[in-house]
């Protein structure tokens, strides 16, 4: 995780990248670079509670019973996931 994104690390030295074809197009400077730090940043995570409590602002329940409150749950993780849909293209 690297500020809140989603990445893959690789950390090597000289010798992990010597017979690499892809090590002039991952180097600024291949000759001077002794180590060689990568990371392939996937997406911005944020979690589904923190999204769900900060966001929607669901800090308690405000029905009673657990079937409404099993309802109410579904449908603000149903928001979630139709969000993330959008997010991503989906939508259209």
């Amino acid at each position: 995780m690297v500020n809140g994104y989603a990445s893959e690390q690789f950390r090597g030295t000289v010798r992990d990248c010597v017979g690499c074809a892809l090590r002039a197009r991952c180097l600024r400077t291949p000759a001077t670079t002794r180590v060689r730090n990568v990371a392939c940043i996937r997406e911005r995570v944020v979690p589904v509670f923190a999204n769900l409590r900060h966001n929607k602002r669901l800090t308690r329940f405000t029905m009673r019973g657990r079937a409404k409150v099993d309802a109410q749950w579904q449908l603000y993780c149903l928001v979630h996931n139709i969000e993330k849909l959008a997010h991503h293209g989906y939508a259209a």
